[in-house]
């Protein structure tokens, strides 16, 4: 939308503002996503490990039930 109004004449954009600005916030976004990443990671480990018998369960029914299909 705002390409297109800037495109008529209707408003003016600084485009490299934007872009700047949206690369900042890609930035942030990769950071804040890697240690949520890494937190998801050990946080399975230690569920499966402690759980080893109802994780291969309900592997092996999941497993199952596909075949079944």
């Amino acid at each position: 939308m705002f390409q297109i109004a800037q495109h008529q004449g209707y408003i003016k954009v600084n485009w490299s503002k934007v872009n700047r600005d949206i690369e900042k916030a890609k930035g942030k976004l990769d950071k804040h996503s890697k240690k949520e990443l890494h937190w998801f990671i050990d946080e399975t480990k230690s569920f499966v490990q402690e759980y080893k018998f109802l994780v291969t369960g309900f592997a092996g029914g999941f497993l199952i039930g596909i075949a079944m299909c």
